[in-house]
């Protein structure tokens, strides 16, 4: 693979992967292109293989970017891309009932829709406290793996919730699971690894979702969507704080209603959900990483900072049928050489 890639004189190798399931970081250690990227896949440092990691000022605060051996890029708006607008479009075509959906219909309903190893004991018993202090509401999980459920419900008893009070649901259909999240009242983030596609899916569906943000990358995506969406009101910064605010919007109808309508907002005028404007933020950072890598022989860190009509200058030479990512060959021949006179890094087979 190494190999095949190296022929392509690819300029920038963009790793989706990282440490995780499937993982080729193999092919990472062989350099096979001038600047190897870590993005979305693997939200950690890929442990000095990449050069850059996609970031953004909110998901990896500069003063955190000892944390990562990569130069970090950090795109204009949130990091985390997504193209809900395009797959799902608003309003959605099914209105499902949450009689139909095994849901208590008359509560104020607590979702969470992630795997359930992100759920620690000392989370869930806080969703079971926030559940015990505010009379009529239900916490709504997924049976996501079905091996952790015998558990959870053991786990359920133990801190006293009823079989009202703790709603366990199968994984939704793909073609209609969004429009059954939007069921749920409010939602809950888990705190060391945040919900991810889980969190753009609850935002998407209009549900508030209440964020706790720790130092770390996969810690933080609740903060990056907030701060994205402009809401940053259900972002909280320890357990306790997260306590109060998850008990005081379920405690109040007219509240959720408000946080609803707000969110409703944000959707409509954030860049969140805008892909375009995302896309060419991603593009820019391809461009100015290979201006710079060709001026000094090495990938830089950068911020990308801009509006959406300032990004138009950017890939004018970019041609689609071109297999090379962010330049095309005519424009950058010098594709594993940096300043001029200067030996960037080079394939190695090894």
């Amino acid at each position: 693979a190494a190999f095949a890639v190296d022929a392509l004189e690819v300029h920038i190798l963009i790793d989706l992967n990282g440490h995780s399931k499937g993982s080729r970081m193999g092919v990472l250690l062989r350099r096979p292109a001038p600047i190897l990227m870590t993005y979305l896949g693997y939200p950690s440092t890929s442990g000095a293989l990449d050069d850059i990691l996609v970031a953004d000022k909110w998901v990896c605060p500069p003063e955190t970017k000892d944390l990562y051996t990569e130069k970090l890029v950090y795109l204009p708006s949130s990091y985390f891309v997504n193209d809900h607008r395009q797959l799902y479009p608003r309003p959605f075509h099914h209105s499902p009932t949450r009689e139909e959906n095994s849901l208590p219909e008359s509560r104020v309903l607590i979702g969470n829709f992630g795997q359930l190893y992100k759920v620690e004991p000392k989370l869930f018993k806080l969703w079971a406290r926030i559940v015990k202090r505010v009379e009529g509401t239900s916490l709504w999980l997924l049976k996501f793996p079905k091996e952790a459920v015998k558990r959870l419900q053991q786990q359920a008893k133990k801190q006293g919730l009823s079989d009202q009070q703790f709603v366990l649901t199968n994984l939704l259909p793909i073609d209609s699971h969004l429009a059954i999240k939007s069921l749920a009242d409010i939602a809950l983030d888990t705190m060391v690894f945040n919900g991810h596609t889980t969190g753009a899916d609850t935002l998407w569906a209009g549900i508030p979702l209440v964020s706790i943000s720790g130092e770390q990358m996969r810690s933080r995506a609740g903060a990056s969507m907030a701060y994205s969406l402009g809401i940053t009101s259900w972002l909280v910064r320890d357990l306790e704080e997260y306590e109060e605010l998850s008990v005081r919007l379920t405690a109040s109808r007219t509240k959720l209603a408000a946080a609803k309508r707000e969110l409703e907002r944000a959707i409509e005028d954030s860049p969140f959900f805008d892909t375009y404007y995302w896309a060419k933020g991603f593009e820019r950072s391809w461009f100015q990483l290979w201006d710079t890598f060709q001026a000094t022989g090495k990938a830089q860190e950068m911020h990308i900072i801009t509006s959406s009509g300032g990004l138009e200058d950017y890939g004018k030479d970019w041609n689609p049928e071109n297999i090379m990512i962010g330049t095309t060959r005519q424009k950058h021949s010098q594709r594993a050489t940096g300043a001029e006179g200067s030996k960037g890094p080079k394939f190695d087979p090894l």
